[in-house]
């Protein structure tokens, strides 16, 4: 198999939303390094997939390297780089008189994305002026190096990548992120719980391994506390009557049902966050035999997307029923 023929649920959202933050998303990865199939899960276009970004310090510099500390600074960046931008714009008046109908288009469509990238600079020099507890929003310090391919460094890296996706947020950066815990077919251990198997190897031992059994539910138990803390940041920020936490929706899951029989069936999908109050929490529900486009339908409709289908033709259209509130 190749790279995805389709655009991820997450890109879709972005491309609903339009331009209304300095970033359109977010990409994060913990040791999610290797540039293959098996380790990209975000995709802008069919065939174009979103690498994540694994260094806290460079997700860090995205953020907020340009962005100055005081408003009236930011303002100053904003109109420097705005010059230049003008600057472009009028060159592509003139050439866009001097050459051919494909060239023009060519010119008109570079045109549109510097438009889009002035509208977007903008927001990032109002930054915390009208965001998601904005009045909180302060450039945090820069994480620094870190040694991003050690296991030893597994819990500072999350740490640090879930506190910039909250930071992110709460300053009203971007309004939908990811974050990618390592690949497929990965071999890395968890020195820091005493679970020393391989990844992949654990994940094929099957059910009646015990020690594989064991090292398994330690790393789960470990990643929904990530999600927790996560949880906790997001709920913190103030945001309309509630939270940030209250109006997000936040999907945990994996690329397999099963690793000893790569099974896609019985794929356990876990929802979070408030979604503005569109999606009742705090259930299990089970659904048999049904597709999770029909889940991926369902969060988009909550997030106001108006769509019947997702992903595949061949697969079920509609939303699952019950999901909502």
């Amino acid at each position: 198999a190749g790279w995805a023929n389709g655009q991820s649920v997450d890109q879709a959202y972005v491309d609903h939303l339009g331009v209304v933050t300095a970033i359109p998303s977010l990409e994060l990865g913990i040791r999610a390094t290797a540039a293959e199939v098996r380790s990209r899960i975000v995709y802008g276009a069919p065939g174009s997939p979103l690498p994540p970004t694994n260094d806290p310090h460079q997700v860090w510099s995205r953020l907020f390297s340009g962005i100055a500390g005081d408003p009236d600074t930011r303002l100053v960046q904003f109109d420097k780089r705005k010059s230049v931008l003008d600057a472009v714009q009028g060159q592509f008046a003139l050439l866009n008189r001097r050459v051919s109908n494909e060239d023009r288009q060519k010119l008109e469509a570079h045109a549109e994305m510097v438009r889009e990238l002035e509208q977007r600079l903008q927001l990032a020099a109002n930054a915390g002026g009208g965001g998601a507890g904005s009045d909180a929003c302060a450039k945090p310090p820069d994480p620094g190096v870190l040694a991003v391919d050690d296991e030893n460094e597994m819990p500072r890296v999350s740490q640090f990548q879930l506190e910039l996706l909250a930071m992110a947020f709460r300053c009203d950066l971007t309004r939908v992120a990811s974050l990618q815990f390592s690949t497929a077919i990965n071999d890395i251990r968890f020195p820091w719980l005493n679970s020393m198997g391989q990844g992949h190897s654990l994940s094929h031992a099957g059910t009646s391994d015990p020690d594989a059994r064991e090292q398994l539910v330690k790393r789960g138990k470990w990643f929904s506390e990530q999600l927790a803390y996560l949880m906790s940041m997001l709920d913190a920020i103030p945001e309309g009557d509630g939270t940030v936490l209250d109006n997000t929706i936040i999907v945990w899951c994996s690329e397999v049902s099963a690793g000893n029989t790569h099974s896609h069936n019985e794929m356990p999908f876990l929802i979070a966050g408030g979604g503005a109050g569109r999606l009742k929490m705090g259930r299990y529900l089970q659904y048999d035999g049904v597709a999770h486009n029909k889940l991926l339908v369902s969060i988009l409709n909550a997030l106001d997307v108006t769509v019947d289908s997702f992903g595949h033709v061949d697969f079920n259209s509609g939303p699952l029923s019950g999901l909502e509130a």
